[in-house]
Parts: C-alpha cells; structure tokens; sequence
C-alpha cells in the first residue's frame, strides 16, 4: 500500500472513529475467549475495565439475550448460558410495593482516566434492559464523580407506552452526560435502579389507584401484579464522543487525502 493510500485509509478509520466514539467499557455478559462465562455476582466487562454489582438484588444469573426480541448484542447465537447471547439476570430482593424507590437495581463503576474532557466532549451511557411481566417498567440512571459519596440523581423514565410491557427487550436507553468532572476520573461510576411511577396509575389486576411517586408501575398492567419480577441486562456501553476540534482534525486529514488523490490522478 503506498503513502497516499495509507494515507486515505487512515483518514477513513480515524472519521469512523470520531463518529461512532470510542468505547471505554463494556459489558455483553457472553463468554470469554477460553469459554468461561463471567461471574455473575461480578461480571468482568467485554471490553475495557470495571466492575459490576446488584444493588440489593440477589439470585444474580445469565439468561438469554434472544428471547422476547432479543437484546442489541449482535451475537445471537444460542444456547443461553453457553457460547450464545446471554443477558445478566436480577431476579430477587426487589423492594415491596410503595418502599425503597432508588435503592434497588445495578451499579457500575468504570474509570475514565486518560479520556480528558480536551478532547473528549461528552460521554454516553447506553443499555439494553428486559423487564419481566411483575417488574417496574420505571428506572432511573444516577451518576457518581466521586465513587459513589455522592450521586447525581437522574430523570425517572418509563420503559414502554402500552400497558403490556413486560416480558420485552427495550434496547439502547441512553443518557449523555458533558459534565467535565465524568472525564479523566478514576472515581466515576453510574446506577440503573427501580423507582416509582412518576405519573399516577392504576393497576389493571387489583384496580388500585396509586397517586405519583407513590408506587412501582408493574410492566404488564393488564393481567400482572407488582411482585419485584425481574430485569435483565445487556450491552450496557460507556463510549466517549470527540470533542468537536477533534472532529475538525479528522476531516481536514480526510480531505487532504482526497485532495491528494485527486492530484495524483489528474
């Protein structure tokens, strides 16, 4: 391959790059490379460095990532718990009904040091989320700068608009953050937990009218009852996006490479 090529080629990979970010960590919960499935009251991320925990949940276990619509992991492959696409199960100790909003859920903390805010201009969170048919169909994404002292309190978001929302993947939630204290930070770190309806609702099953901020909106409001149910994870991605001059840098090589490929042909 000659410069001019090397040239174009590199200029291409690098646009790529800043378009899509760059991945800090991940975790898809399949198999490594010797066949060991990670450790489910830890799972060890795919890619990059951290650790994940339940928050108060316990029964921690992988399930499939296929069924029910199946998750973003571009895996697909089957058997659950084997070499397929597997999704890490919470299945116990969710909080009763009308207790302990924000308390139960996933933790994970992940170092971002060597991504400077100078270059780096915003990071992005994203999640693939499965709630079974007695879940809360509500969460909410906190973020700690400060391994987890303090925590900034996200928006509670409703996962679905029909009342039979249960037993279904909801793909790719997200929360961009450009707060410049997440960057270059051996401390940072983000939860997804269960909390109460924002809204007020009745429950189909029972016909009971909960007031907002008062209850855990059950997924499948038509036939099921709130009962803690269970969430399942997946490809859950922190990616850091260039800061915009970084942007700039990449075009200009990439047009520089077809300015001079122009003139070599001409």
């Amino acid at each position: 391959m000659n410069k001019l090529s090397l040239i174009l080629v590199s200029a291409a990979l690098g646009a790529s790059v800043a378009l899509n970010g760059q991945i800090i960590t991940q975790w898809d919960f399949n198999r490594d490379a010797d066949s060991n499935l990670p450790d489910a009251n830890n799972p060890a991320p795919s890619i990059g460095n951290g650790t994940a925990s339940a928050l108060t949940v316990t029964g921690l276990a992988f399930f499939s990532g296929n069924a029910n619509g199946g998750s973003s992991d571009p895996n697909t492959s089957a058997p659950t718990g084997a070499f397929g696409n597997n999704g890490w199960q919470l299945p116990a100790g969710w909080p009763d009904q009308g207790v302990g909003s924000g308390t139960a859920g996933a933790r994970f903390d992940v170092s971002t040091s060597g991504f400077s805010a100078a270059s780096f201009d915003e990071l992005v969170i994203t999640f693939d989320l499965r709630l079974s048919n007695a879940s809360s169909r509500w969460y909410q994404l906190d973020y700690t700068v400060d391994g987890g002292n303090n925590w900034i309190l996200g928006t509670p978001t409703r996962l679905g608009e029909a009342a039979n929302a249960g037993d279904t993947w909801f793909n790719q939630n997200s929360l961009t953050l450009s707060n410049a204290a997440v960057f270059d930070n051996s401390d940072f770190g983000f939860r997804i937990v269960s909390v109460f309806s924002a809204e007020a609702f009745t429950e189909a099953s029972s016909g009971t009218e909960f007031i907002a901020n008062s209850a855990y909106e059950v997924a499948r409001n038509t036939t099921s009852t709130y009962g803690g149910g269970t969430w399942r994870f997946d490809m859950v991605t922190v990616t850091a996006i260039p800061e915009p001059r970084v942007y700039a840098a990449i075009a200009g090589l990439a047009m520089l490479g077809l300015a001079l490929w122009r003139r070599r042909r001409a």
